[in-house]
């Protein structure tokens, strides 16, 4: 089984402003990839977990990235993520947040 990756990379410079617009906008880019799922369309798919993939990447949420990543893979493939792929986003998603908010300013 592979380890887990990184919640936060270390090293990514992150903003104030950059934490308040992360925290605002994953929950946002999540619940619309979620809404895509029952569309069945792929594409949409991928578009929705790209966006967040991209966001989570520039943000140092590795972890995040990783996860959506793996769900754009699956809808570039043709197929609808499983639940337990989506159970990891929405999970790393939580973890994140919670690693985030926990850090000084």
């Amino acid at each position: 089984m592979k380890a887990p990756s990184v919640l936060l990379d270390p090293a990514t410079r992150r903003s104030e402003r950059m934490r308040q617009l992360f925290a605002e906008y994953a929950p946002k880019d999540l619940a619309a990839l979620e809404s895509t799922l029952s569309s069945g369309a792929p594409a949409e798919i991928a578009k929705a977990a790209h966006r967040l993939k991209g966001g989570s990447y520039t943000f140092g949420a590795v972890r995040l990235g990783d996860a959506a990543a793996e769900i754009e893979r699956f809808a570039r493939a043709g197929a609808v993520p499983s639940a337990e792929a989506m159970a990891a986003l929405g999970q790393a998603l939580k973890e994140t947040l919670a690693e985030l908010a926990s850090l000084p300013p």
